[in-house]
Order: C-alpha cells, then sequence, then structure tokens
C-alpha cells in the first residue's frame, strides 16, 4: 500500500477462497487457492485497500530468491 490505513481492519477478510490474514503497517499477508475465476485475490485486495497497491505472489518470491536479477549498471548521461 502506498500509504498505511488510517483505520483498523477487522481480520480475516474473505471473498470467494482469498483471504487477508493480517496486516503491519503497509504490508499484508493474503492466503487464495486459484480458480478458473481467475485473480480474485486482486479483487479482495483492490476493494479492501484501494488500486494503489502493489503485490507479489509466493511463486514470485520463490524465483526471485533462485534467480535474482542482475545488477544493472545506471545510465549514462550524455556530459555536456
Amino acid at each position: 500500500m502506498r500509504d498505511a490505513p488510517t483505520a483498523e481492519l477487522p481480520l480475516p477478510v474473505e471473498l470467494d477462497g482469498a483471504r487477508i490474514l493480517r496486516r503491519i503497517d503497509r504490508e499484508v499477508l493474503s492466503a487464495y487457492v486459484p480458480t478458473p475465476r481467475g485473480p480474485v485475490f486482486m479483487t479482495l485486495i483492490e476493494k479492501t485497500f484501494g488500486a494503489a497497491v502493489t503485490t507479489r505472489t509466493w511463486d514470485t518470491v520463490r524465483k526471485l530468491a533462485v534467480d535474482p536479477p542482475a545488477a544493472r549498471p545506471a545510465p549514462r548521461r550524455p556530459r555536456r
């Protein structure tokens, strides 16, 4: 979340098998079981916190842990 919520959230929050289990500051732990209906967890997160969120699934976290992106040098600026 871009901004920390101002109100306390009664947990868990659930929608079609997706659940928000815990929130600490601007970080949220959610759980879901994939269904043919698509990413219902995104609908739940956006309905609960708004659209200004960034998410990472556990699959993404696992892939990054196994094969982190290479460090990239800063782009060169032309000299004047």
